[in-house]
C-alpha cells in the first residue's frame, strides 16, 4: 500500500541518519520519523494506532539508553534494507528485514541493561 511520498520520507530520514554531523538527539529523532514512516505506510490503521504508542514513547525511550552502544551506520544500513525491500514490493523480505533490526535492537538493548546493572551495582545500596 506504500506511495511514493511514503518511500521518499524513509529515505530522506536515512539520508539524515547517514550525515556525520547529526547529533545523538537528532539521530534519535529521526530514527522515530523513520519508523512513523514506516508504520505510515502499511495504511493499516489499527496497526498505526498500536504502533504510536511504541514509536512516540518506547522508540525514544529505547534510544536513550542504548545511545552509547548504538551503532548509527548499523541501523541506518539495517533501514536502508528495509526501505529496498518495500520499494521492491517484496513483503516477506521486507518482514524478514523488520524481525533482523529489532533482533539487533533488543541485543543492543540488553547490553544496554546490563552495563547499567553493573554500573549500579558498583555504586552499593544508597545511604
Amino acid at each position: 500500500n506504500r506511495t511514493e511520498e511514503d518511500l521518499a520520507l524513509m529515505a530522506a530520514e536515512i539520508e539524515l541518519q547517514r550525515g556525520r554531523s547529526i547529533s545523538g538527539e537528532e539521530f534519535c529523532a529521526s530514527d522515530v520519523r523513520f519508523h512513523r514512516a514506516l508504520v505510515d505506510a502499511t495504511q493499516n490503521g489499527p496497526l498505526r494506532l498500536m504502533m504510536y504508542t511504541v514509536i512516540e514513547s518506547f522508540i525514544p525511550i529505547t534510544n536513550m539508553l542504548t545511545y552509547g552502544l548504538f551503532e548509527r551506520q548499523g541501523a541506518a544500513d539495517s533501514h536502508t534494507s528495509i526501505l529496498a525491500a518495500i520499494r521492491e514490493q517484496d513483503a516477506d523480505r521486507a518482514v524478514a528485514q523488520v524481525r533482523d533490526h529489532l533482533t539487533g535492537m533488543r541485543m543492543v538493548l540488553v547490553q544496554a541493561l546490563e552495563r547499567r546493572g553493573e554500573k549500579n551495582a558498583g555504586n552499593g545500596p544508597a545511604s
